[in-house]
């Protein structure tokens, strides 16, 4: 855990401006007021009424989702994820890079 508490590619600091890591795409997807400070608590309530409103998961669904979990299908919905490499992009890496 970092100084900050919490860590995730969810949430972001235990309270805004903490250390910690943290998806800045998603942390932004459902923030909050920019100025004051969000617990753990408050962001975990947020998080859960965004995937129960928007992306339909009951509770039970969300809280075994992994941060990393949530934070897929919601960069997925706003466009955050990359697409995957294409075959001639692969076969380029594979001749650059014939040790793997």
């Amino acid at each position: 855990m970092s100084r900050g508490g919490y860590s995730g590619a969810v949430g972001g600091g235990c309270r805004r401006g903490g250390a910690g890591g943290g998806d800045a795409g998603v942390a932004s997807a459902v923030a909050a007021d920019p100025g004051g400070e969000v617990t753990f608590s408050e962001n975990a309530a947020r998080l859960a009424g965004f995937a129960g409103a928007v992306l339909g998961w009951a509770p039970e669904v969300f809280w075994r989702a992994t941060p990393a979990e949530l934070a897929g299908v919601v960069g997925a919905l706003v466009g955050d994820v990359q697409t995957p490499p294409d075959a001639s992009t692969i076969a380029w890496l594979r001749g650059a890079f014939p040790d793997g």
